[in-house]
């Protein structure tokens, strides 16, 4: 089974906290909240993953790194338009 996370937006709302990195890369207890969100889908079987990257997206490829799953990276360059436009990029 396979699971696309859109992790392209810039993260505005969170102001100061996501300036300079995307947003899937703030920390909760030492683990990005993407890495949280592959530990997720990795304990229910799900090991083929699809990531949406934009902002910066250079930072999330070099984070997720070695993680034990699949991962497929789509970097949609017209992050800025919307979610919409990043799942239709998967």
């Amino acid at each position: 089974m396979k699971a696309i996370i859109l992790a392209a937006g810039i993260g505005n709302r969170l102001g100061k906290y996501s300036n300079n990195k995307p947003k899937g890369l703030l920390e909760f207890n030492k683990k990005s909240l993407l890495q949280r969100h592959i530990e997720i889908l990795k304990a229910k079987n799900i090991n083929d993953i699809i990531i949406v990257t934009g902002f910066k997206s250079q930072m999330i490829v070099e984070h997720l790194g070695d993680l034990p799953v699949s991962i497929h990276y789509i970097i949609n360059e017209r992050y800025t338009e919307g979610s919409m436009l990043s799942l239709g990029c998967a």
